[in-house]
């Protein structure tokens, strides 16, 4: 029964996916609404307040690994709006701008990569939400660079809300939530893309690319769409 529901569950996923990108609203910004001449679905107005990274940055714990990280732009206006358009309101055209943008920072810093995989959440978030906004860009990233996706990670229970916990609390809370589910020697000696969302402290992602290194992977290079100011 688990099984039929995930197949129905990423069937609506893929459906709405598809429908969102072949029907969507011509040239409108996917912030305002205004009028867009961009491929990448936001007007200049929208555009020109995106606060955006122009540098790569690494996050370490307790003098163990570092690791390298890139991300769009600063988690402020326009930027907010489309990740929170993506994560709660099923707006994929806005996961599509984000993840061109994405592509770009690809581009531009010349990252190089075998395999691509994604931040994970539990089970029982994912029924809530029907998909996986992480996973949705990677899948996005991973066709337009002609590079496979991995499903590597498993989160085997929900943290507790970050919210008025100090920097090593935030840490201490993601400690444990993932766990390797890949095959080691598909990894072995591989460099690893991970996608995710939003950085905010980079416990999140440190814990996981950490799991990947330490299951034979070579490397993990992070990038998200947005970053607070860590």
């Amino acid at each position: 029964m688990d099984m039929l529901k995930k197949v129905a569950t990423n069937l609506v996923y893929v459906l709405n996916c598809t429908l969102n990108l072949v029907y969507s609203d011509g040239d409108k910004c996917c912030v305002c609404d205004n009028y867009s001449e961009d491929i990448n679905f936001l007007c200049d107005s929208c555009y020109s307040k995106i606060r955006f990274c122009t540098e790569g940055y690494y996050i370490k714990k307790d003098g163990k690994i570092k690791i390298e990280c890139y991300s769009v732009a600063y988690y402020s206006s326009v930027i907010k709006e489309m990740i929170v358009n993506l994560k709660y309101k099923s707006d994929f055209k806005s996961g599509k701008a984000l993840a061109e943008m994405m592509q770009r920072i690809i581009y531009e810093k010349n990252i190089k990569f075998d395999y691509i995989t994604f931040v994970p959440m539990t089970k029982k978030r994912f029924k809530i939400r029907g998909y996986n906004q992480s996973e949705f860009l990677a899948q996005y990233i991973s066709q337009h660079n002609d590079v496979k996706m991995l499903e590597l990670l498993k989160k085997n229970r929900d943290s507790k809300d970050q919210i008025g916990l100090d920097y090593d609390e935030r840490w201490y809370n993601i400690m444990g939530c993932f766990e390797f589910i890949g095959d080691k020697n598909d990894i072995k000696e591989k460099n690893i893309l991970l996608i995710d969302d939003v950085m905010t402290t980079g416990a999140t992602a440190f814990y996981c690319a950490e799991k990947l290194i330490n299951n034979n992977a070579n490397s993990v290079i992070v990038l998200t769409a947005a970053k607070s100011n860590i």
